[in-house]
């Protein structure tokens, strides 16, 4: 019997210094985020997922954007259940030059662009138009 007092204390335990170290590292990183970059925005965006069966819906996500000097980071809110949907990253970061996108990862060029549509859309920054209506990316 006190084994298992003892057991059921000692898990408790590791559970909460475990999920105390897991708060303080993202409460960090956001404190670290919120120190070096400021916010300019934050909006919601439809973000493409494959469905099975029903194939590719959409699907609302809200963002918060982040500028330091040229450099724009990008870092969506999104719910659990929506997160394990749309396989989204933790965080894209760009670059705008020339009315174009830069330095975003592969596979994100579709949603920063979509971000960059709204930040225009929303006078957060002021790029001209291209043909088309949407930024261009491009990867240095």
């Amino acid at each position: 019997m006190t084994w298992v007092i003892l057991f059921t204390c000692l898990k408790r335990y590791f559970y909460d210094t475990i999920l105390r170290h897991l708060i303080f590292t993202v409460m960090s990183n956001f404190i670290i985020i919120a120190a070096d970059m400021h916010k300019i925005a934050e909006f919601s965006i439809d973000v493409k997922y494959r469905h099975p069966g029903k194939g590719v819906e959409c699907l609302p996500v809200e963002f918060e954007i982040f500028q330091d000097g040229n450099y724009f980071k990008a870092i969506p809110l999104p719910s659990f259940e929506t997160w394990t949907l749309t396989n989204l990253q933790n965080e894209y970061t760009f670059q705008i030059k020339n009315c174009k996108t830069y330095n975003c990862k592969k596979g994100a060029e579709e949603i920063v662009d979509d971000i960059v549509t709204k930040m225009v859309q929303m006078n957060v920054v002021e790029i001209p138009w291209v043909s088309t209506g949407k930024m261009n990316s491009n990867k240095e």
